[in-house]
């Protein structure tokens, strides 16, 4: 265990500990008065003046001592870590949920070697307790295992060495993927259970008045959506549907959470300077889906201020009036277009010898968002970032037969349904935020950035480390324990 205290000049506040005693030594104490008929019998009496100091009540006296010097501690806030590796270890051992049943014989062979080398198992969740092997202790599931490694950083020196053995459930991978300044190999359990599990993701009627449904079925190896319109009651599809409080509402044998059958159209919207062959060729696009999947859509030009679900804005300016009142906004991004010479668009999440749209011309520019296309070049044709409450798409070229192939390619199908599976939060492959029931894993070893600790790492303290809420009770115990005590010390006044 550890003591850090973040602010070590509040001890100086500890010298206010003169005040309590000071206090005990200077207190006057209340005389008794004896009544006499005559004072002559005191007359012959030497008088001697006596000044003593001395403290009757010593426990009263250690009690506010005890305040101040809590008090005082208090100011220098203090944290207590247990989480930091002893002096003995030579590298820590993370395990994850369930090791027990999902540890391959390979990777125990692996532990036991680490172990033998001075490695201390460690529990891979908050507080990284230590844990006996043998005993098959319980672990907690991480909600966001990226937020333990960067935990790592600011607990262990650069460069100490670190070998986790958990799942990689890309549902709990939420956030940016960390780099560490620690000695991390990250190893994939062996061991998966490979039944695939099914959920609802999104429902709608049908202008039959049927219910149609968007089903997922995942499992470690992928993830996989089809439409399913419901037959009878649903049950010979794996699906259930009831009614409540006057909404329709279904989900799969298994899933918690029931999903509402929306009956509202989904409104698309495009805004353009002048007409162009881009929303052609895109209306053209989502009019086949609709005809395909039966989900009520309504696609018209924008108005200003008007909301919407989706908004392709193609202006060469883009739309300034668009805030809080869409969803989803794809923009074409603005700048000067640059020819290209065998270049083509490589989805983030896709194959190199996967065929491909070809590129004509783009815009190059720099972008920092999360990109969904690049170039062969690695330069972003397609970026989505979250802004104000909307998702933004910017795309660096045009649906332009002119500027690339890509209406012709079934890169363009792929790239634009999941935009409308799921407008508020698009199903994009390559997004690390996906539904917690995905049950897609990465296999093997994961390999992350290294960067060495900065200043500002050094100086981070968790917040499950803080010490001052047991100081907080030790000082108001005492204080009451010493408002008590004082009440009782005082005579009684008759």
């Amino acid at each position: 265990m550890l003591v850090d205290f973040l602010y070590p000049l509040g001890f100086l506040a500890a010298a206010g500990i003169i005040i309590p005693v000071l206090i005990h030594l200077w207190r006057k104490e209340r005389r008794n008065i004896l009544q006499v008929g005559s004072t002559k019998i005191f007359g012959d009496i030497k008088k001697n003046r006596i000044n003593r100091l001395r403290i009757k009540n010593w426990p009263l006296l250690l009690l506010r001592c005890l305040i101040i010097l809590v008090l005082s501690c208090l100011l220098a806030a203090p944290h207590i870590d247990m989480s930091r590796p002893k002096a003995k270890e030579t590298g820590w051992i993370l395990l994850g949920a369930a090791y027990p049943e999902k540890l391959g014989e390979r990777q125990r062979a692996m532990i036991d070697s680490l172990l033998k080398k001075g490695y201390g198992a460690r529990a891979f969740e908050s507080g990284f307790r230590e844990i006996s092997i043998q005993a098959a202790d319980t672990i907690a599931q991480s909600a966001n295992p990226f937020a333990l490694v960067n935990r790592l950083n600011t607990i262990l020196p650069t460069g100490f060495p670190v070998a986790i053995f958990s799942d990689l459930q890309i549902s709990r991978l939420t956030g940016d993927m960390p780099s560490t300044a620690v000695d991390l190999t990250w190893h994939a359990f062996e061991n998966q259970d490979e039944t695939p599990v099914h959920w609802a993701a999104r429902a709608w009627f049908t202008a039959s008045d049927s219910i149609a449904a968007i089903v997922a079925s995942s499992s470690t190896e992928g993830t996989n959506f089809e439409r399913l319109v419901v037959q009878a009651d649903g049950s010979e599809q794996g699906l259930r549907v009831k009614a409540e409080q006057g909404q329709t509402l279904v989900k799969t044998d298994g899933q918690l959470e029931w999903v509402p059958v929306s009956n509202r159209k989904m409104r698309i919207r495009f805004a353009v300077d002048t007409p162009i062959p881009d929303q052609r060729y895109l209306s053209a696009l989502l009019a086949a889906y609709q005809q395909t999947t039966d989900l009520p859509m309504e696609m018209a030009a924008y108005q200003p201020g008007e909301p919407c679900d989706i908004l392709f804005d193609f202006t060469e300016a883009g739309l300034s009036d668009t805030l809080m009142t869409v969803s989803v906004i794809f923009r074409y991004a603005p700048g000067l277009p640059e020819e290209q010479q065998n270049n083509y668009i490589v989805p983030v999440n896709g194959h190199l010898n996967s065929p491909t749209a070809r590129v004509y011309k783009m815009i190059v520019a720099e972008d920092n968002q999360a990109p969904v296309w690049q170039d062969a070049y690695g330069r972003p044709l397609l970026t989505v970032s979250r802004q104000h409450g909307y998702t933004l798409f910017r795309c660096y070229t045009r649906f332009n037969p002119q500027w690339t192939d890509l209406i012709w390619s079934e890169a363009f199908i792929n790239g634009m349904i999941p935009i409308l599976v799921n407008a508020n939060e698009p199903l994009l492959i390559n997004s690390f935020h996906t539904y917690p029931q995905d049950k897609r894993l990465l296999a093997g070893s994961v390999s992350l950035p290294y960067r060495t600790t900065t200043v500002r790492d050094a100086g981070r303290v968790a917040s499950q480390a803080n010490a001052v809420p047991y100081l907080i009770w030790i000082a108001l115990l005492a204080f009451a324990a010493e408002r008590i005590m004082t009440y009782k010390s005082k005579p009684n006044d008759e």
